[in-house]
């Protein structure tokens, strides 16, 4: 890494034992897409390495990888959601187009996909195969979320007026249940 290269936060996920990521190349503006192994024995991660030059030309607010299709997923530009498997990631597959302001992504170990809107603090359940979207409810101060992969449960981190908390998310509801300080 080096003062020209910057990380697009979120923009992380973990496939097939590799941490993918996109980084803004401020040499040439480019997004290049990178990846690094993730060694499990001592819980480190290598050198990222670039794998697709210029993959994308917008911000990627968010990725997050699907074991049941084995794709991964990330929104662009808050407003599209698209995907590709890990083995070719040149052919990019366009999911959907929302009016919402998507910045995150979260997959559960059972493939279902949830979309969190950061201005209106809304998650929303969202369908890869035809994008649709359902609203769950309001998850205020929201900066992450991410699911278990063991346990299909969502948890996010938000600022709670005293320091950041991490919360249990129910996936029907949208109500969220205190679990700790980070």
């Amino acid at each position: 890494a080096s003062e020209t290269i910057s990380h697009h936060p979120g923009a992380l996920t973990y496939a097939n034992g590799y941490v993918w990521g996109c980084f803004y190349d401020n040499n040439t503006s480019n997004i290049n897409l990178c990846r690094a192994q993730l060694h499990n024995d001592t819980k480190t991660i290598g050198s990222f390495a670039i794998v697709k030059e210029n993959f994308e030309s917008d911000y990627i607010s968010s990725m997050a990888y699907n074991p049941v299709d084995g794709r991964i997923y990330y929104l662009r530009g808050y407003f599209k959601l698209l995907s590709f498997d890990p083995s070719n990631p040149a052919a990019v597959t366009e999911i959907g187009d929302y009016t919402e302001d998507f910045e995150k992504i979260a997959i559960n170990g059972s493939g279902e996909a949830f979309c969190y809107d950061f201005y209106t603090e809304e998650l929303y359940r969202i369908s890869l195969t035809d994008a649709t979207t359902t609203l769950v409810g309001t998850i205020s101060g929201t900066n992450t979320i991410a699911f278990d992969q063991n346990t299909n449960e969502l948890f996010c981190t938000a600022y709670n007026g005293s320091g950041e908390m991490l919360y249990l998310v129910n996936t029907t509801t949208a109500t969220m249940q205190e679990i700790g300080y980070i």
